[in-house]
């Protein structure tokens, strides 16, 4: 259990504590309780071995010679039963046959004669004035407590041990009767408070899921920050995670201004440079040039991977994708140069993905012209929301009715710098910035066939994402 619990859980620790708590507790008061009726009703059988004692005390008479015997008349009808399990023997002084109750002789003993087997054998007469007990079996191997306690006759010099016993079989039973019925109400009470404990559990706890509930508003950029008023214990939580957001989206937002400001100071020089190269000679300009596209394009990259980075490290945001689709779709077949092309466009008008506006629009416009450039004539773009392994996925589907590309050649176009064409113009970053920016939002980015004869690209996003804050 403790295995399985692993106290990974507030509930957990909670119910597992508490639950071993009221084990302990009904355990130990069970037996407190068990010991306690034990106790009441050994002295209420030892009240009644007393009570039959006097009575018996009360019943004696005196024959001729002074001998002492006891009236039957006068005593409980137990003792003139047969093997009732109520025996009485007195030991009188100066009187050499003891008395024995009718119940333990049933009337067999010739005068003069004691009993084989006695169970007060064990007593006899010790002559002590206080009671002393003792637990044995009569001739029925029937269990039996016996009070022996010796008296001084009145106004006789006699002294006279009475010896009373009584089934102790009753006490037995009496308890076992007592142990199930305890039993049964603590295994009622056990069960009533395990479910108490769950819904007080669950009650107490419901702050903590309605917190979860809206830090996950937070995170799917349904909302700024934690709204409501929780617990009280919980109410400064909320302040300092509220703070961490505000303070969170000011590094993100400072940190995209400082992105931007590298990128405009980084324009001018290498503007500068390349119109110097222009006026430059021939050959300095062409063996400079390559280097001088190569350090832009990777500028390029760079900020734009920076940029994503900050911005999926930041409360997530969501961009309406139709719109962006609608308007690259009217802009390549406008730009379209040697060729008529006809982009095809299935989109939901109110799907939107997790995936801000700027990197959004790199990623279609670097995967839309990849497509464009290799299609003969016809492009289609596809965008979905579906729901897999429980999670809620969105995705986009780019693909061609182009030559496409061999199995075993799909993962080197998505490596930095790689191009199976060598002859249309490109650096070969597109579909590797493509890749970078979509692992940047923890999505993925596979190739396979397309039904149009070219080559499909699919990009999949998962709506809720894991936030390293």
């Amino acid at each position: 259990m403790l295995k399985a619990l692993q106290l990974k859980s507030i509930s957990s620790r909670l119910i597992l504590s508490t639950l071993l708590l009221i084990m302990v507790v009904l355990a130990g008061g069970g037996l407190l309780l068990s010991q306690l009726f034990v106790f009441e009703a050994r002295k209420q059988f030892d009240s009644k071995l007393e009570l039959e004692s006097d009575s018996l005390l009360g019943a004696l008479e005196i024959l001729d010679g002074d001998r002492v015997d006891v009236d039957s008349d006068a005593i409980s009808a137990e003792f003139r039963r047969g093997y009732s399990g109520w025996y009485y023997k007195l030991i009188v002084s100066g009187q050499a046959q003891p008395i024995y109750s009718f119940s333990l002789t049933q009337g067999l003993l010739e005068e003069g004669d004691e009993l084989e087997l006695d169970p007060f054998s064990q007593l006899q007469d010790s002559g002590n004035k206080t009671a002393s007990f003792l637990e044995t079996v009569d001739e029925q191997d029937e269990p039996i407590r016996i009070r022996s306690q010796a008296f001084d006759l009145v106004n006789e010099s006699k002294t006279i041990t009475v010896m009373v016993a009584g089934p102790s079989e009753t006490m037995r039973r009496s308890g076992q009767a007592f142990d199930f019925f305890l039993l049964v109400s603590l295994s009622a009470l056990a069960v009533a408070l395990l479910v108490s404990l769950f819904a007080v559990v669950k009650f107490s706890l419901r702050p903590l899921a309605v917190m979860q509930r809206r830090l996950g508003d937070v995170r799917a950029g349904r909302t700024e920050g934690l709204e409501g008023d929780f617990a009280r214990e919980l109410n400064e939580v909320t302040n300092e995670v509220n703070l961490l957001l505000s303070s969170n989206s000011e590094l993100v937002e400072r940190a995209r201004k400082h992105v931007g400001n590298l990128a405009h100071g980084l324009k001018t020089p290498i503007a500068v440079m390349r119109n110097s190269l222009d006026a430059a000679d021939a050959d300095i300009s062409n063996e400079l040039s390559p280097q001088l596209d190569s350090m832009q394009d990777q500028i390029e990259r760079y900020l734009a991977l920076a940029r994503a980075a900050t911005t999926a490290q930041a409360r997530a945001t969501k961009t309406e994708v139709y719109p962006l689709l609608k308007s690259l779709k009217t802009t390549f077949e406008k730009i379209s140069v040697g060729k008529e092309l006809q982009i095809i466009l299935e989109a939901p008008e109110d799907l939107n993905f997790p995936v801000e506006r700027q990197d959004l629009l790199e990623i279609l416009g670097n995967l839309i012209e990849n497509a464009s450039r290799y299609s003969q004539g016809v492009v289609k773009l596809t965008a979905y929301q579906e729901k897999a392994d429980g999670q809620t996925n969105v995705g986009l589907i780019v693909e061609d009715n182009g030559e496409g590309v061999e199995d075993s050649k799909r993962e080197l176009i998505l490596q930095r710098g790689k191009r199976l064409d060598e002859l249309t113009p490109g650096s070969g970053l597109g579909l590797s910035i493509v890749k970078d920016l979509v692992e940047a939002y923890q999505g993925n980015i596979t190739l396979e066939d397309s039904e149009l004869g070219g080559l499909k690209v699919l990009v999949r996003f998962p709506m809720s994402r894991n936030l390293e804050l």
